[in-house]
């Protein structure tokens, strides 16, 4: 017995001590910081609090309403976040920064996990750390960065990284467990968010087209890919079925037109990868695309290899960008016709497609020393990234503008609200909201795209949150009234914004957009 206890005590010391020493290996390793300082040089902005039109929702609104509002949107892990923020007594400050802690950890882990993965296979460290870097902080990744759960968000991304690690042990051990693994982790992906969960699949198609040689069993290929659908297939089932009976949600149980929904999905496809939703200029993405398969093809091609497993690896790339692109717009077939929107956040994985093919062709390159295209890749990815850069750094300098003006506007609201409630003893509880044809949705000259910096009035949902939040109160709409209209807003045509937008009457704040 005390020899049975000794040696279960050594393992527990042998294993206490191999932790340890992989979290030492880990905290000196240099590449974690410098992913780290990546990170922070593109998203390091965002560490001070500002607003996306939810957050507004988040802080002047109900806890449980909105935590109702993750679950019903198949979110439980943002739901949980929220939940636990609030009964820890965080204020919006607090949740937020907590929120932007997450998403930088996520974001560090993601990349370093990734190219830990790959960086064996790749046999080149430099061209390792500049493939993680597109492939997680791709051009799309900057809207998960401007929501208030941004941190939930990129956990999702992690758990997609976490997953593909558990799939690649699998293809090279072949022990069921890292299959087991594999779901797991995709479990917790979908229940964060499901806009990045494909990212899994356009990975582990890499490797399975990868380790799957030209000469080996075609059952093998098959099998891996149906492993790869099942852990990528039933936890987002699973999600799916939970909106869609247990939830109800309408974006899943509303009137759907099989043809309409697939035009749609071409149609904003092809706006997609052409513009970019203007995050960088025009053509730049598909042109880069095309120079990482320019080199590919080159790669294939000058592999000593015969004409048929040429064919082949040919093949297996339209196989990748296929699977890269159905997993993509796959979610969005599932909803119904009018809920289709392609926005960054949702086609994540599509934006990390340059990185996919740049993992591709140097997986396939193996020990070959082809400098010219490896030091032509380098620039041309590094140049990509800089566009990248100078497109967040457009957006985000908008976003805190947008925010600046909109927190300014409420200050003048507030200010005359005060004034006349200390004047009248009269408590301004109730919102009517009067619209002029055309009112802009954004503050001029200033970008948008997707869901990327609409003013806080821009929405029906955001406005009485966004009044609330400023005036520190429960605000309720009610009705319009056609005499204050005729009155005070009839023929009136605002470009910026005034204070005589503002009617205080009763109880009732009436607003004029403009």
């Amino acid at each position: 017995m005390r020899q049975n206890s000794k040696i279960k005590n050594t393992k527990l010391s042998d294993n206490v001590n191999n932790i340890k020493q992989k979290l030492k290996e880990i905290i000196t390793d240099r590449n974690l910081y410098l992913f780290l300082l990546i990170t922070i040089i593109f998203f390091g902005m965002f560490i001070k609090l500002e607003y996306a039109l939810d957050t507004y929702c988040v802080f002047a609104g109900d806890t449980k309403d909105y935590c109702m509002h993750f679950l019903y949107s198949g979110r439980p892990i943002s739901a949980l976040f929220l939940a636990i923020t609030r009964l820890l007594g965080f204020g919006p400050n607090g949740i937020y920064l907590t929120s932007f802690i997450i998403a930088i950890i996520s974001t560090v882990a993601s990349m370093y996990i990734l190219f830990n993965t790959i960086k064996k296979d790749l046999k080149n460290e430099l061209i390792g750390k500049i493939i993680s870097i597109l492939i997680v902080l791709n051009i799309f990744s900057i809207e998960l960065y401007l929501f208030l759960e941004k941190g939930i968000m990129m956990l999702s991304v992690l758990f997609c990284v976490l997953a593909f690690k558990q799939f690649v042990n699998y293809l090279k051990k072949e022990k069921t467990k890292y299959i087991v693994y594999t779901f797991i982790f995709m479990i917790f992906a979908n229940f964060s968010y499901q806009g990045t969960v494909g990212l899994f699949v356009a990975l582990a198609c890499v490797y399975i087209a990868y380790i799957v040689k030209n000469n080996n069993n075609l059952k093998i290929f098959i099998k891996n890919n149906i492993l790869a659908a099942i852990c990528y297939g039933i936890p987002a089932l699973i999600n799916y079925l939970i909106i869609k009976f247990i939830f109800n949600n309408a974006r899943v149980n509303s009137a759907f037109d099989i043809v309409q929904s697939i035009k749609l999905i071409l149609y904003n496809s092809f706006t997609m990868v052409i513009q970019t939703y203007s995050l960088i200029p025009k053509y730049v993405f598909l042109i880069t695309l095309c120079i990482m398969l320019l080199f590919l093809v080159i790669t294939i091609f000058t592999k000593k290899e015969n004409g048929k497993n040429k064919a082949i690896l040919v093949l297996k790339v339209i196989y990748i960008i296929l699977a890269t692109y159905v997993v993509t717009v796959l979610p969005q077939i599932l909803q119904s016709t009018d809920s289709i929107w392609f926005a960054p956040r949702s086609t994540y994985t599509f934006a990390s497609l340059i990185g996919i093919m740049a993992l591709y062709t140097f997986l396939l390159q193996g020990d070959s020393k082809k400098r010219i295209m490896i030091y032509t890749s380098v620039i041309v990815l590094v140049l990509y990234l800089a566009f990248q850069y100078v497109g967040f750094m457009k957006i985000e300098r908008n976003r805190y503008i947008i925010n600046y003006i909109d927190y300014y506007n409420a200050m003048q609201i507030q200010e005359k609200v005060y004034n006349y409630e200390k004047s009248t003893g009269n408590i301004i509880t109730k919102v009517a909201i009067y619209e002029q044809d055309g009112s802009s949705k954004i503050y001029p000259d200033l970008y948008t795209s997707g869901d990327i910096n609409y003013k806080a009035t821009m929405a029906e949902w955001s406005r009485i949150d966004y009044l609330g939040y400023y005036l520190e109160r429960k605000l309720n709409y009610t009705e319009t009234d056609e005499n204050i209209y005729n009155e005070y807003f009839k023929n009136k045509n605002w470009s910026i914004f005034d204070t005589d937008q503002v009617v205080l009457i009763g109880d009732t704040l009436h607003f004029y957009l403009y």
